[in-house]
């Protein structure tokens, strides 16, 4: 008898779940949201991405402050098939440019918090959040195939 085995990541077990259980919290804190209202939260930051280039493969490194914004750029960037590259905001400018050279993300994120310490990383800035509000939040349909591209930035705002 045969096995086989069911590939199950994180970002699909949000949409698992806010399918069974749409209306049950998912997120507390000053902004809280329910399965349903967060699958379509990552949905929408998922297609801002997009937008802004990243593909499957690629790369996408954030400095976030933690929180709801970090958990849902985290789960959104595995929604497109990207690699997320957390960095610590413990992390001094030289160390962060280090890293952001040594990782070639294809987008770089930061929030108003850590922005600066981005200073000496060869990023530009936008808000995502006022990307992702232009984007619809039903189902993603993604590619696999795309050559990674060269690092660009952009901020998270919350």
């Amino acid at each position: 008898m045969g096995r086989f085995w069911v590939i199950m990541d994180v970002a699909r077990m949000l949409t698992w779940t806010a399918d069974r259980y749409p209306g049950r919290r998912a997120v507390g804190g000053p902004r809280p949201l329910t399965y349903r209202q967060w699958d379509a939260r990552t949905n929408q930051l998922a297609r801002a991405l997009a937008g802004l280039g990243v593909a499957p493969g690629d790369r996408v490194a954030f400095l976030l402050a933690g929180g709801e914004p970090m958990a849902s750029l985290h789960l959104a960037v595995q929604k497109l098939g990207a690699a997320a590259v957390p960095l610590s905001i413990r992390f001094g400018p030289a160390e962060l440019a280090y890293c952001v050279q040594d990782a070639e993300p294809a987008l770089v994120l930061a929030d108003d918090s850590t922005a600066a310490n981005l200073a000496h990383a060869p990023v530009t800035l936008a808000r995502l959040d006022e990307l992702a509000q232009r984007e619809p939040d039903g189902e993603l349909e993604t590619s696999t195939t795309r050559t990674p591209t060269p690092a660009r930035s952009a901020m998270a705002g919350t």
